[in-house]
């Protein structure tokens, strides 16, 4: 993780493996299990559920304020 995003928030999904998708982000749990409402600490390890299902090496990253 390298930027804030929260529960709920919309980000885009990169991907070599399929079109870029847009996911929901809905649930955040950080390395110990502990569920998160937020993620804001650089390079903190967390574990996101979505609506998709993300492979390695995938990239999320939020979206521009003119495409929402």
């Amino acid at each position: 993780m390298r930027n804030r995003f929260e529960v709920s928030d919309t980000l885009e999904l990169l991907s070599k493996y399929n079109n870029n998708a847009i996911v929901n982000i809905r649930k955040i749990e950080n390395e110990e299990g502990n569920e998160l409402e937020v993620c804001k600490v650089p390079k903190q390890v967390v574990y996101i559920y979505t609506n998709a299902n993300l492979k390695q090496n995938e990239i999320l990253r939020r979206r521009k304020s003119e495409e929402l």
